[in-house]
Formats: C-alpha cells, sequence, structure tokens
C-alpha cells in the first residue's frame, strides 16, 4: 500500500488534487463571466497546496469561490473592458496614416503587455488579501514593480504557452488541449503559486501595510 507521507505518496497526491482542481476549475469558469471567481478560487487554493494547509484543495476551492464571487467577477469584467479598450486603441493606431500613429501604436502594446503583467498578480493578490476594488489593482501593479524577476518569471510561466500556441496552432493544438482538459491550468497556477506564497508572505498580517491585509 502506497504511503501517503512519503516523498511518491505526496507527489501522487498532489497530483490527484490538480487533476480535480483542474476539472473544477473547468467546470465553475465555463460560464465565462465567473472566470474572475474561478481564478480567484484556484489561487487559493494552489497556494494553500504549497503552504502545506492540510484542508482539502476542493473544500477550499468553493469556500473561495462563493467568498470571493462578487468582488473577483467585478475585477474581471472590469479587467475585459480595459483590455479591449486597449487593443482597440492598438488597432487604431496600426490602421491610421498620421505621422506619429507607429509610436502610439508600439507604446499601445507596452501598454497591453503590462496590463496582463498586472493581471497575472490581480487574482493571486485577491485570493491573499483583504482589498478595496482599486486597491486590488493598485496592489497587483505594485508587486512586479517590487518583485521584477519574479514578474518575469511568472509571466512567462502564464503567457509563453499562450505564444507558442499562437505560433504553432496546427501543431500544437491536440497537445494542449489535452493538457489543460486534465491538469494544464491548475498545474500552472500551482507553480505560480509557489513565487507568490514567496512574495506574498513578506506583507501578510502587515495591517496599514504598503500592500494589504491577509485575509
Amino acid at each position: 500500500m502506497l504511503d501517503y507521507d512519503s516523498p511518491l505518496g505526496r507527489i501522487f497526491s498532489t497530483v490527484a488534487n490538480l487533476l480535480l482542481l483542474n476539472f473544477i476549475f473547468i467546470l465553475t469558469a465555463l460560464p465565462l463571466i465567473t472566470v474572475g471567481a474561478s481564478l480567484t478560487a484556484l489561487y487559493t487554493a494552489t497556494i494553500n497546496l504549497v503552504r502545506q494547509d492540510g484542508e482539502s484543495p476542493v473544500k477550499v476551492y468553493f469556500r473561495a469561490w462563493k467568498k470571493n464571487f462578487g468582488r473577483s467577477t467585478l475585477l474581471w469584467l472590469a479587467s475585459l473592458m480595459v483590455l479591449a479598450v486597449m487593443v482597440l486603441d492598438a488597432l487604431f493606431f496600426r490602421r491610421i496614416g498620421f505621422p506619429g500613429a507607429s509610436l502610439l501604436f508600439y507604446f499601445s502594446v507596452v501598454c497591453i503587455i503590462a496590463f496582463l503583467v498586472v493581471l497575472t498578480y490581480l487574482f493571486p493578490v485577491q485570493s491573499t488579501f483583504y482589498t478595496t476594488f482599486w486597491a486590488a489593482f493598485k496592489n497587483a501593479a505594485l508587486f512586479p514593480l517590487a518583485f521584477p524577476v519574479d514578474a518575469l518569471i511568472l509571466s512567462a510561466i502564464t503567457f509563453v504557452p499562450v505564444v507558442l500556441l499562437l505560433t504553432h496552432f496546427a501543431q500544437l493544438l491536440i497537445g494542449f488541449l489535452t493538457l489543460y482538459v486534465f491538469i494544464g491550468f491548475s498545474l500552472q497556477a500551482y507553480i505560480n503559486a509557489f513565487i507568490f506564497d514567496k512574495i506574498f508572505k513578506q506583507y501578510t498580517g502587515a495591517v496599514g501595510g504598503k500592500f494589504a491585509v491577509k485575509r
């Protein structure tokens, strides 16, 4: 019988939890409007896994999903609106021909990339700290500035698979679909959770601190 306290047992247990979390994430994110709440819950559960709190990740997920549904949904919808405006601006500057349009286009692209980096932090911040709506965005923007190397690593983990899929769509589509249907979303969040936990624990419990107060 497998000893769940052994290294191999812990690996199997973690993989099983990630498979479950991935299934639940896809199920709860399918309406699309609930993606924000699902991301917040996924990061709550995976950060708990990293911290080895011992509580069932599934219970942690559903509790966090319910608790953060309203705020996370507003954050998600606001993020989509901001991103849509940025993309439309970039397309507009790309198409028009007046002097300086190219410069404005590249500036818009830089803004989009910067905002995507902020989004990488937004829902993990919501999962870990008490914040107001605007403070969540502010804190999500401050962390990459405070930890630029970690921001680069997190962005690579999050967005390199997307870039690879877009640039090699025909070759990678089936493999990516298989990976993400079974474990891709939760595995990605779990890897990121090690970095987020390292960063966030420097600020948790500091009432009135630079960022926010831990849940």
